[in-house]
This record gives structure tokens, sequence and C-alpha cells, in this order.
């Protein structure tokens, strides 16, 4: 018997998500380049744009764990055949509880549009078909500043998710936001700050490495000397991690080691110094009563 794509699933996924139709795999759009692309369009019509993006970044994933992801986001299990006659072809087809299509309110990102929802009073408890909610989607690091600060007056969710799927808020943010939102983590809770920099998600991915990527990209031995922006940002992190994780952190600045043999241009900045130093005044600044000297 033929096999289709839903046999190839093999863990149960209790959300809602959109209904997708999976190609037939014999067919020229069963093949993974065809049907990851009309997955992420699928996800791009009911306004995932995000989601449309991580599906993408999974496309390179193993053969045998296309449906699995595939199935996270999108459901194609809909329509699996309950009975067969000569005549009907039965499915049964369960009624959609919540919305799969993104609320219009998570595309207002900026700084001034989260403002103005907290004047009208808008509730950031809201959460999508995927369990999201409005943090997930910012990327302005004064809009998450804002909510953040907002968010310990009304509690309107709990900045530890343990969802395995959506795994951490640490997950896909820029550099800049990244550090804002592991700044509030920390002051919550340095133990689960620690668990959501290294936990890893249900596609075996964490925060740590994507601070790893950002890092390799910023410092690779084509680039120029970054700017100060970008080296308070890391140095925060790297200074939170250090408290965390001591060994990690010494670890990070000795690397800055080998990022100058292999780039003379950050040799002539200075940037190991410059980063040695801005890590340090950072630790010292946040640790008035433990001015703890860096393992170096």
């Amino acid at each position: 018997m033929k096999k289709e794509a839903i046999d190839y699933i093999s863990t149960e996924i209790e959300y809602e998500r959109p209904y997708f139709v999976f190609p037939d795999l014999n067919s020229p759009e069963g093949n993974p380049m065809e049907y990851f692309k009309m997955a992420q369009a699928t996800l791009q019509e009911n306004g995932f744009k995000k989601e449309s993006k991580e599906l993408g970044d999974l496309r390179f994933s193993k053969y045998s764990d296309h449906f699995d992801i595939i199935n996270r986001y999108l459901n194609f299990s809909h329509s699996k055949v309950v009975t067969e006659d000569e005549e009907y072809i039965h499915i049964k087809i369960k009624k959609s509880s919540k919305l799969t299509t993104q609320p219009r309110v998570f595309y207002e990102k900026s700084e001034e549009d989260i403002k103005d929802l907290i004047e009208q009073n808008h509730d950031f408890s809201l959460t999508n078909c995927y369990n999201r909610n409005h943090l997930h989607y910012l990327n302005d690091a004064k809009a998450i500043k804002l909510l953040l600060e907002e968010n310990k007056n009304q509690q309107w969710f709990d900045l530890f998710d343990l969802d395995n799927f959506n795994s951490t808020l640490l997950h896909g943010k820029n550099l800049e936001s990244f550090t804002v939102i592991l700044t509030a983590m920390y002051e919550e809770s340095p133990a689960m700050t620690k668990v959501f920099l290294y936990g890893e998600n249900c596609f075996s991915k964490n925060a740590f490495g994507d601070f790893l990527k950002d890092c390799d990209s910023i410092f690779s031995p084509k680039q120029n000397m970054p700017q100060q922006k970008t080296i308070d940002d890391i140095t925060k992190v790297i200074s939170i991690i250090g408290k965390i994780d001591p060994q990690k952190r010494d670890e990070l600045l000795n690397a800055f080691v080998t990022v100058e043999e292999k780039n003379p241009s950050f040799k002539d900045a200075n940037l190991k110094q410059t980063i040695f130093r801005t890590t340090l005044e950072s630790e010292l600044s946040n640790e008035k009563t433990n001015n703890k000297k860096l393992k170096i």
C-alpha cells in the first residue's frame, strides 16, 4: 500500500494549527524543496511570517524528520481515512476550537504600537494557536523593554515558558533584543535563565547556539570592527553567562585570541582588550556587592 505523509508522523500534536494539504509524495510536488515551499506559503497565507521562516530554516533536516517538523506547524492529519467502501471514502475532520490565523494585533510591533495598546488596556495574555504571545513577535528592543516592564505589574505572561516547541523567547531574536530579554530573565531567576540558555527545543536548537552563530557572523575574518553598540550587547550577554556559568564565559573571552589571529584588523583595533574591558565593566556595574575578577 502506498504511504502518505501522514503515515510518517511519530509525534502527536494537541494544539490547533492551520490545515495543510500535503501533496502526494510520488508527485512532482512530493519532493522536499516543493512541499516545504508549499508549507511555508500556507503559513504566510495565515499570517505566520515568523513561523514560515522557522520552518524554512528546518528544511535541510533529515528526510525522516520532515513530516514531524511540518506537523508541528501545520495540520495535515485532518484527512485521515476512517472507512472506505466501493463508492465512498469517509474521512474525519476535527472542528477547530481556536483561531488558526495570526491575530492582527500581533502585527503591532513598534514601541509606539505597544505604548498605544497599553494605554488602550489591551490584554497581552492573548496567545495564538501555537500558544505564543505578543512578545514572541517583537524584535524592537525598546518595544520589548516597555512590554516587559509593564508585565511586571500586570503579569500577563510568564517569561519562562517550558513549552519545548516554543522553547524560549530567546530564540529568533536579534542581538539587541536577545540582550534585553536575557537580562530580564536573569533578574527574575538566574537558575531558570541557565535552563533557557542551554536547554534545547524540540528541534535540538538552543539560545546559546543562536548567540554563537551571531558572534561567528559578526566576527568572521571578512568583517570590519563592529560598532560599539554591538560590542556592548555582546559583552552584556557574556557578563550574564559569567554569572551563571563562569567557565563558559572564560572560554568565550579566550576565543577572541583566535578571532584576532584570523583577522588582523580586529587585532589592530584591540578587539580582545575591548571585549575583556567592557565585559569586566559590565560585571562590576551589575555586581556592586560582589566584584569578582575575570579568570583570564
